[in-house]
């Protein structure tokens, strides 16, 4: 690969022409976009705060309060991200800010295979929303985090976006994903149950 180019993916992204292509099509990208991306590579994947990207990158006061730098990944992400909502290479980090993954993209498993991997419902409606939240959980998994926990008040989309977040976990690592639905599991023989039959497991509790 040629000095100034990247790999992200499906994408290969032209520091010096400032464009992007994925599939032979060329995406346009602004001159704050590409020094955006310049700056998150020169960090070698380790985190960037916020407020380093919009003094040092994008011109602002130190004293300014601005949402510069979520805005302009959030662009970049719809430009450059196969899945926007569930990024794998414009990492967000809970309470830092943004980091870069290089990577090449996964060869995509066989059909059968990709089936097997994953217990996953059908969505039947879009996703809409929660780009945060997603983006938070799946950053936390890819950190080393063994759990964890959607909370909110009933009726808020937890299930959902816990669906969204093992779908983008599958995608992003080819890993297997597996639900268990545990609402109707009234004590603890139910739930070691329901989590046997989802792992596709004989189970029950030990006595």
């Amino acid at each position: 690969m040629t000095t100034g180019q990247i790999s992200l993916g499906e994408c290969v992204v032209d520091l010096t022409l400032r464009e992007a292509r994925r599939g032979g099509e060329p995406i346009q990208l602004s001159g704050n976009e590409v020094a955006l991306l310049r700056f998150l590579l020169a960090s070698g994947g380790e985190p960037v705060s916020k407020e380093r990207l919009q003094v040092e990158v994008l011109g602002y006061s130190a004293k300014t309060v601005s949402r510069a730098a979520d805005f302009a990944i959030h662009r970049l992400r719809k430009k450059l991200e196969r899945e926007p909502a569930a990024p794998r290479h414009l990492l967000t980090v809970p309470g830092v800010g943004y980091r870069l993954v290089v990577r090449p993209l996964e060869p995509t498993p066989p059909p059968e295979a990709a089936e097997a991997s994953h217990n996953l419902p059908a969505e039947t409606t879009s996703f809409i929303g929660r780009e945060v939240e997603l983006g938070g959980a799946l950053a936390l998994l890819e950190g080393g985090a063994r759990l964890v926990s959607l909370v909110g008040p009933g009726g808020a989309g937890k299930t959902r976006l816990a669906l969204r977040l093992g779908e983008a976990w599958r995608a992003t690592n080819q890993a297997p994903v597996r639900f268990c639905e545990l609402a109707q599991a009234h004590d603890a023989a139910e739930v070691c149950a329901s989590v046997a039959a989802a792992l596709g497991a004989p189970g029950g509790c030990a006595p």
